[in-house]
């Protein structure tokens, strides 16, 4: 169980969904970068923490995070 420490507040999500143009970006800002600080490679967040992620924003499994640009390509 991931818990808490990855769960993002409503605030980072209302401003997740506000920077996002997609599902998708939404899911790449929200992984880990809040409790971390900066942005992981993509592949190397940990599946429980995706899951819980795609799951309490009510996102299909088959979302996968993406970045839009080269700048936030971690």
């Amino acid at each position: 169980m991931v818990g808490l420490t990855f769960t993002p507040t409503d605030d980072e999500v209302a401003w997740a969904r506000e920077k996002s143009r997609t599902e998708h970006h939404l899911l790449a800002l929200l992984k880990a970068y809040g409790r971390l600080g900066y942005f992981l490679d993509l592949p190397e967040v940990p599946l429980p923490i995706v899951k819980h992620i795609r799951g309490l924003l009510g996102l299909k499994p088959d979302v996968e995070a993406v970045h839009d640009s080269a700048r936030t390509d971690r």
